[in-house]
């Protein structure tokens, strides 16, 4: 048992510079994740709390931290990364391997959508969410149907790029 320890312990130390590489990736990715969870709480506020009103501001946060984000899964630096990180996947255990997998679908997908194209998809995802309350209000869909037509069109092309670029069909 003790030796077993003693050979990871070593396997680990020997693998350090290895895993550096690895190591800026994941942490790179955590802070993607941490502006993800930010914009979780901005369209859960902009859903429950927010005032009719005020929605064109958190709109704007959110558009702008999710083109933020999708920047930062675009950025060469990542994509460097991600390259050195699977050189050395001999050297990671299961669980990383599957991470880099998954690291590089992300940054695929990213990659595949143009920037202006995503910004507009989440502009007008946030505005149908604030048209939306006040046509339910209002008991008027009418209000609700151009801004929903938005959303379908922006996602219809999204979808259009992933399926060219993931070599899949609609």
């Amino acid at each position: 048992m003790l030796r077993r320890r003693l050979w990871r312990l070593l396997a680990m130390t020997k693998n350090k510079e290895h895993m550096n590489n690895y190591t800026k990736l994941e942490n790179e990715l955590q802070t993607i994740s941490h502006f993800n969870n930010i914009l979780s709480i901005l369209y859960w506020d902009v859903a429950v709390n927010m005032p009719i009103g005020s929605g064109e501001s958190h709109g704007n946060e959110i558009v702008t931290l999710t083109s933020l984000v999708h920047s930062m899964l675009k950025s060469p630096m990542l994509k460097e990364l991600l390259s050195k990180a699977k050189e050395e996947s001999k050297n990671l255990d299961e669980w990383q391997n599957g991470n880099i997998r998954e690291i590089e679908r992300k940054i695929t997908d990213a990659n595949c959508i143009d920037e202006q194209l995503q910004k507009k998809l989440v502009a007008a995802t946030t505005k149908t969410e604030l048209v939306w309350r006040e046509a339910r209000k209002n008991n008027d869909y009418n209000l609700f149907k151009p801004h929903l037509q938005k959303v379908l069109d922006y996602t219809k092309e999204v979808a259009k790029v992933r399926a060219d670029v993931f070599n899949c069909g609609l």
